[in-house]
């Protein structure tokens, strides 16, 4: 089976598990009524990327931002309401042992609930997920004329990185690392 199909079928098998799982949950923790469930579909999946410490540290101003970040075998799919086209949840796609199958359910929904309508309606631009994980911080990257740029989901004020302004990706991981050279292992 080619790739794009073992993906295709992990994912709809994933969604449905993720309908079923997240009418288990409480009720208030529940995120849309049983009724929606039928409504539920899956958006345009993004490419899951890393920025590890250790490159990260190693990052000079003026280096392709590309040289520091690690593709994983994980897309992010954001799972919305058909009808209401609002975000719904999220369903992450993992390839393990040469299989893809789905391996969390929500992990990223909080991240990406105030991108939904960018995300939902992405037209002709392919976002990438990336994260630095020690920081607990993520963008969506894209390519544009002037090279790659990072959308920031969470509002860094120290850094100065304001929550959807889209930044040249090579300023953002210039911000980080100091604090990438100054951190100390311990959780943030």
């Amino acid at each position: 089976m080619a790739q794009d199909q073992q993906q295709e079928a992990a994912a709809s098998t994933g969604l449905g598990k993720f309908k079923k799982l997240s009418q288990l949950s409480p009720n208030k923790e529940k995120l849309f009524a049983a009724a929606d469930t039928g409504n539920l579909q899956l958006a345009a999946p993004l490419a899951t990327a890393i920025v590890p410490l250790d490159k990260l540290k190693q990052y000079k101003t003026g280096q392709p931002a590309t040289d520091v970040i690690t593709n994983m075998d994980e897309l992010v799919y954001p799972v919305v309401n058909g009808q209401s086209k609002k975000l719904s949840g999220t369903m992450t796609l993992a390839k393990v042992g040469g299989r893809w199958s789905a391996a969390r359910f929500n992990a990223d929904r909080e991240i990406l609930q105030d991108s939904a309508a960018l995300l939902i309606s992405q037209g002709s631009v392919s976002y990438k997920l990336v994260k630095i994980l020690p920081f607990h911080v993520s963008f969506l990257s894209f390519t544009d004329s002037g090279g790659l740029e990072f959308i920031p989901l969470q509002e860094d004020r120290e850094r100065d990185l304001h929550l959807g302004r889209p930044v040249k990706a090579e300023l953002v991981l210039e911000k980080y690392v100091k604090a990438a050279n100054d951190y100390n292992g311990l959780p943030i």
